[in-house]
């Protein structure tokens, strides 16, 4: 396959050779934010911890160039290509969940099980998904107006992430993170991949043959209500909701998290 773009930067740990499972971060993230899951498994499978696109070490790239579903699913399956991997087992969260689903989607050989953690199927009607572009618009806009400390600050005060917030050291640690990341990068990703522009795949769910696990927290009822109505389209699909739990259920509640996805995946860990 010849590459897309620049191979994502990507860190692995585990032991290569066993069962590989490939972690997809959400917006304003980076691969390591799901190192302290993987750290647990990394006796028994093959972690692989990707950058997405304009995040982390992944913005060595021209920033003028669209993102869209389509070119991140494309370059996820030359990275797989890369390390010499057919098939494995996909875990997404929000954003990252958004492009595990469309993978899975459009490269059904390529997945084993699919994971997906507050993810959605997309937007179903033309004017909701011009209200979400909208929205993301504005995002970007207080982005380059404002600085990312002023837009990290907005954005986790949503009430997707009261739970999280309630969890302080943890929260602020986060939030820190976040402002690090490159606010050129933020405004494209905002925009480019805002679910106002990415097609929803609704229709879709039916052709998924993969067992699928559908994750999300208790105090995330948007969320919650959404993977459950996808779960009545997809032919083995599993729901769990983690108690305890808002929007970022393997931060809030690692542990919980980590029973549901080793049983699902059927790893062993101490």
């Amino acid at each position: 396959m010849i590459a897309p773009a620049k191979l994502w930067t990507y860190e692995a740990v585990g032991i290569s050779g066993t069962s590989p499972i490939i972690f997809l971060h959400g917006f304003m993230g980076r691969g390591q934010d799901w190192m302290p899951i993987a750290h647990r498994l990394e006796r028994d499978a093959y972690l692989i911890l990707p950058d997405l696109p304009g995040h982390g070490q992944n913005t060595q790239r021209n920033i003028v160039r669209p993102l869209s579903f389509d070119k991140l699913g494309k370059e996820l399956a030359y990275l797989l290509d890369h390390l010499g991997l057919m098939t494995v087992d996909l875990v997404g969260y929000s954003m990252g969940g958004r492009l595990a689903l469309y993978f899975a989607i459009h490269y059904p050989n390529r997945v084993r099980t699919l994971v997906l953690e507050s993810a959605s199927a997309g937007i179903i009607l033309a004017k909701d998904r011009k209200d979400r572009q909208i929205v993301d618009s504005a995002h970007a806009e207080q982005i380059l107006e404002e600085g990312m400390q002023r837009f990290v600050d907005s954005w986790y005060k949503m009430p997707l992430f009261h739970s999280l917030a309630m969890q302080k050291e943890r929260f602020e640690n986060i939030k820190q993170a976040r402002m690090n990341n490159d606010p050129g990068w933020m405004v494209k990703v905002v925009c480019d991949l805002s679910p106002g522009y990415q097609p929803h795949v609704w229709d879709q769910l039916r052709l998924l043959e993969m067992p699928v696990l559908l994750i999300t927290g208790e105090m995330d009822n948007k969320y919650t209500s959404i993977m459950q109505e996808m779960g009545m389209s997809i032919k083995k699909s599993k729901e769990i909701i983690v108690s305890g739990s808002g929007h970022n259920c393997h931060v809030e509640q690692p542990e919980r998290f980590l029973h549901y996805l080793m049983e699902f995946l059927g790893v062993e860990t101490d």
